[in-house]
């Protein structure tokens, strides 16, 4: 295609209603670039920009987010922002009825029995401000269970944990925290059977190497528990390091050996750039 069809094309396009954005993408070019090449045209660029303007502020009031739309047109979110207000539009009142709109799902969802838990995840929130939503809301954050419905959850709850499910993930489902959930098992005789064997567990990944932070966020614990529940058991830090560190330090040694960047090294092993340079420096290894 030469330049005078596809300035040609560009106008045309433009004419049509067409963004300068949309159509500077389909060619390869600048939004200023198209701008150009419409002025030279004869095209007004007062008019471009009026219609412009009348389709942000038409996105804007059908509830499109600002940032989006900013992206979109290619401007910044504070030039949407001039827009609108230019037009009459109050985005403090537009985003104050989102808000009231989704705190009224919220509570319709936790009046029709689904744990604040559930809600806040999928809303991003925490289960405090699903609570308070809920009270200003005048809705109930959570039903008050009879004897017989509480003694059946706890049940469920137990049963679950000890199929070996974790107790955070079982805890969010019915909207308690983990520790709530230990609790739970722990009334019921089944505490000691099933974190001591979760405790095993945690004992045989240390010792085949894996690292506490990944255990813990695989079983629900933080890094500073799995830590704690090693040094009981006799598992410190230094005598783990002991054992596994010297292995480690030859892998690193022999894959850098066999031509592997440091920086992947160092990635696969979880370990700085100047970790893996001064194992390799004391190692006396070239490397790169």
């Amino acid at each position: 295609m030469t330049r005078e069809n596809r300035n040609r094309q560009i106008i045309e396009r433009i004419q049509a209603g067409e963004l300068p954005k949309d159509v500077a993408d389909d060619m390869g070019l600048s939004t200023a670039q198209v701008w150009q090449i419409c002025r030279k045209a004869g095209l007004s660029g007062k008019q471009m920009k009026t219609e412009r303007n009348r389709e942000i502020v038409r996105r804007v009031q059908a509830r499109q987010p600002p940032k989006a739309v900013a992206k979109e047109f290619g401007l910044s979110l504070n030039t949407v922002h001039q827009i609108c207000r230019q037009a009459g539009l109050d985005l403090k009142d537009l985003w104050q009825c989102k808000i009231r709109k989704r705190n009224r799902k919220i509570a319709e969802r936790v009046a029709n029995g689904e744990t604040r838990a559930a809600v806040a995840i999928e809303f991003g929130l925490s289960a405090n401000m699903v609570q308070s939503i809920c009270r200003n809301e005048g809705v109930a954050a959570w039903k008050r269970l009879t004897k017989q419905e509480y003694q059946k959850r706890n049940q469920k709850i137990i049963q679950r944990v000890q199929a070996g499910e974790n107790q955070t993930a079982v805890g969010k489902e019915f909207g308690l925290t983990g520790a709530q959930v230990g609790s739970i098992c722990k009334q019921a005789d089944v505490y000691v059977q099933d974190f001591q064997e979760r405790n095993r567990q945690i004992f045989r990944r240390v010792q085949k190497g894996e690292t506490r932070k990944d255990i813990a966020l695989d079983l629900g614990l933080s890094a500073d528990r799995v830590r704690q529940i090693c040094r009981q058991a006799g598992l410190g830090r230094k005598q783990f390091d002991n054992q596994k560190r010297a292995e480690r330090n030859q892998q690193i040694i022999e894959r850098v050996q066999s031509g592997e960047t440091l920086k992947n090294v160092a990635a696969d092993f979880g370990l700085t750039l100047g970790t893996v340079r001064k194992i390799c420096n004391e190692a006396a290894t070239p490397h790169g």
